[in-house]
C-alpha cells in the first residue's frame, strides 16, 4: 500500500512498475483517504500467522488471492497488517434460549521483527 500526496504516490508507483524486479504490477484499489493508516508504522515484517488465515476464512477464502477479493476484504487485511497483525473477530450466534450471544476473539502474533 502506498500513501502520501498524489504526485508522490503516482511517481513511486511508476518507478515500481518499471523496475525489472517486479512483474504484473496491478492496482487493487485506489482512492483518497482522510487519515494515513501507516503514519506511525515503520517498515517491518508482519507474519501471516493464524490471525490472517482466520480473517481470510471468515470471508470465505482459503488463501490470499488478492485479485479475487473485493476491496472491502483487502482493506480489512491492510488494517490488520497496519495494526501489526491484530485481528479482532466479532461473532454473534443465537443460543438455545433464543438469545444472541456476542463473542469477540483477539488474534495477535508476538512482535519479533
Amino acid at each position: 500500500m502506498l500513501e502520501g500526496k498524489k504526485e508522490a504516490v503516482l511517481s513511486l508507483y511508476e518507478k515500481i512498475s518499471l523496475d525489472s524486479r517486479h512483474s504484473t504490477v496491478k492496482t487493487l484499489a485506489e482512492g483518497y483517504i482522510a487519515n494515513s493508516q501507516f503514519s506511525k508504522w515503520s517498515m517491518h515484517f508482519v507474519h501471516a500467522d493464524s490471525s490472517i488465515r482466520q480473517l481470510l476464512a471468515d470471508y470465505g477464502f482459503r488463501k490470499f488471492t488478492p485479485f479475487d477479493m473485493p476491496s472491502s476484504v483487502l482493506e480489512h487485511i491492510v488494517t490488520v497488517l497496519s495494526n501489526n497483525g491484530i485481528y479482532e473477530r466479532k461473532e454473534s450466534k443465537v443460543t438455545s434460549s433464543g438469545l444472541i450471544s456476542k463473542m469477540k476473539s483477539l488474534f495477535i502474533k508476538d512482535k519479533t521483527a
